[in-house]
């Protein structure tokens, strides 16, 4: 096992941080609204922002596990998980339904940080799982 995989460790754990962030910000948003459908927005964002913030604990359990003991088998659930990130970061963005049209570039530019982040956790889990 390379050192290369700490890299991944720290980008599991900005994204357990950025999500615990997120759910904690929209639930303090939601707690203080009256009700109405800007309510409903920030529940959903609390809720995406629980979701997030388990799939990077997930990810910071399954890399520490790798790193601490070099399984392989650990290694490959964390490359699952990023290939899981990037369908659905790309998912998010690009839009759907029958109505579709084409995605401008600012419907891209906020995934491109989390894209680009993802797909770096990608190349250096695939570089330590190499012995």
């Amino acid at each position: 096992m390379r050192k290369s995989g700490f890299v991944s460790f720290i980008i599991y754990l900005i994204y357990a941080l950025f999500g615990g962030g997120l759910a904690l910000y929209n639930y303090i948003k939601a707690e203080n609204h009256e009700s109405g459908w800007e309510g409903l927005g920030y529940a959903i964002l609390l809720i995406l922002g629980i979701i997030f913030c388990a799939a990077g604990l997930l990810g910071v359990i399954l890399k520490g596990i790798h790193l601490g003991t070099g399984w392989g088998f650990f290694g490959f659930l964390c490359i699952l998980l990023d290939v899981a990130f990037v369908v659905v970061f790309i998912s998010m963005v690009l839009p759907g339904g029958n109505n579709a049209q084409a995605a401008t570039l600012e419907d891209i530019l906020p995934a491109i940080p989390f894209l680009s982040a993802t797909v770096t956790s990608f190349f250096f889990n695939i570089a330590s799982m190499r012995r």
